[in-house]
């Protein structure tokens, strides 16, 4: 059965893709996600902040910013189990302009994890969808 075209998917792969919600401005951002992650400590994550667009009869105008942290590769520096939706970077953010999560955004903000920690190869084999 087909998604509606205004419905986002759950990731099949894994670790999966972080929508981000908030990001601290810190030595060492702090990068909230809409669902639990599974990111370890030493991962490398790309950081992906869509650009300001303009309002069109289809889709509010909407500004993330925070634009100085696109495209940046961060590294996982710390995550806790008690709060899965969390993990801190090896980022220094203090000087960049606020962060601010649109919901009704047409482009979603995310953090992508890039790398494979050779402890961690398990998802290169593992069949996470189960029997078909």
């Amino acid at each position: 059965m087909p998604l509606p075209a205004n419905s986002i998917s759950i990731p099949t792969f894994s670790p999966r893709i972080g929508i981000i919600t908030a990001i601290t401005r810190a030595n060492g951002a702090t990068i909230q996600t809409s669902l639990p992650i599974t990111f370890v400590v030493g991962q490398s994550v790309r950081i992906i902040i869509p650009p300001p667009a303009r309002a069109t009869m289809t889709s509010p105008a909407y500004n993330y910013g925070m634009p100085e942290i696109n495209e940046m590769l961060a590294t996982v520096v710390f995550v806790n189990p008690a709060l899965p939706n969390f993990f801190r970077t090896d980022i220094d953010s203090r000087f960049f302009q606020p962060f601010t999560y649109q919901p009704n955004a047409t482009q979603l903000a995310q953090a992508v994890p890039v790398g494979e920690l050779n402890s961690h190869l398990d998802g290169a084999w593992r069949n996470i969808l189960g029997p078909v």
